[in-house]
Order: structure tokens, then C-alpha cells, then sequence
């Protein structure tokens, strides 16, 4: 078992640099120019966003070096998901060459809002109160004043429905509500 297993990542490293570096010039012709504008805004975003993660994490002291390998998850789902669609909208662009801008626009909207998301968690009125809309986590989060219920929100936001990651009311670090004079 484990011989097939290493024999099969041998095959995967045989003729790595040769592979490197040929998808480099297959990337730079096969690509259009709207095609890299949405790659190049997805990384952007990602970007902001694991900086805004680490920031968040770090304000209410719940930094976890484990869940700094769901960056590379996201990251490889959403490369998954674009190049899936490309290769649909390559077969016939006629009829498919709209999905790779839905998608990669659908794919920066997801991590915008995640930036809001963040944003609010660091005290920004704005985002709070457009999420407080949508969310009703975000609404207890701004308004709601009752002991412990801020608290109780920023664990569910910050838990995200992940049931193996969830964080009590006690884990958060919020002496006050963020949003009082």
C-alpha cells in the first residue's frame, strides 16, 4: 500500500520543472485578458481577506494556526472552479462564454462579503449595518445590548456553522460593545 502510494507520487513528480514550465506559455496564450482581470481580482480579494482573517482572529484572540490551511483550500476550490468552467466555455464559447465572468464574479462577490463580514468583527459601522440586514447573527451583533449576546455572535460568525470548529461565548475577548461611545 504504501509502495503504490509513493510510486504514484513519483509519477506525478516525473518531469515536474518540464511541466512548470510549460504552463507558464500555455497560460499566457490560452488566457484572455478578461479571464486574468477576474483571476487577478480573486487574488486581490483573497489576499484582503486572510489579512482581515489574521487581524479579526488576532483582536478577539481566537488565532489558530490550523485554520490558516483553509486559505489553501479556498484557494484550490475556487482554481478548481474556474478552470472548470473554463475548459466549458473553451469547448464552446458561443454558447458557454459567459460562464467563467458569472462564476469568477460570483467567486469575488463570495469574498467581498466575507471582507464585510471581517470588517464589521473590527468595528466598522458600515458593513455592520448593511449585514444586519442580510444576517441576523450581524443584527445581534450591532444591536442587540443585552449581556453576552454581542459575545454570543461573534462566536457564531466566527464559528460559520463549522461543527468541528466552534467557539463559546466565554472563548471571545469583547470587554464592551464595540459599537458604544
Amino acid at each position: 500500500m504504501i509502495r503504490g502510494f509513493i510510486s504514484s507520487l513519483g509519477s506525478v513528480l516525473d518531469y515536474f520543472w518540464t511541466k512548470l514550465l510549460l504552463t507558464i506559455p500555455v497560460g499566457y496564450f490560452v488566457f484572455g485578458e478578461k479571464h486574468y482581470l477576474i483571476i487577478y481580482a480573486l487574488f486581490i480579494v483573497l489576499v484582503l481577506d486572510t489579512i482581515l482573517g489574521i487581524w479579526v482572529s488576532v483582536k478577539y484572540k481566537v488565532f489558530a494556526s490550523h485554520r490558516l490551511g483553509r486559505i489553501t483550500a479556498k484557494m484550490g476550490r475556487y482554481a478548481i472552479g474556474l478552470l472548470t468552467v473554463w475548459c466549458l466555455s473553451s469547448v464552446s464559447p458561443d454558447l458557454f462564454g459567459w460562464v467563467f465572468s458569472f462564476f469568477g464574479t460570483f467567486f469575488i462577490l463570495t469574498e467581498v462579503f466575507s471582507n464585510f463580514e471581517k470588517l464589521s468583527l473590527l468595528g466598522l459601522r458600515i458593513p455592520t449595518k448593511m449585514l444586519a440586514k442580510i444576517n441576523r447573527n450581524f443584527y445581534d451583533f450591532y444591536f442587540n445590548k443585552e449581556e453576552g449576546k454581542q459575545k454570543e455572535a461573534v462566536g457564531k460568525i466566527l464559528s460559520k456553522g463549522d461543527r468541528h470548529y466552534t467557539l463559546s461565548s466565554k472563548d471571545i475577548n469583547l470587554k464592551k460593545n464595540i459599537f458604544d461611545k
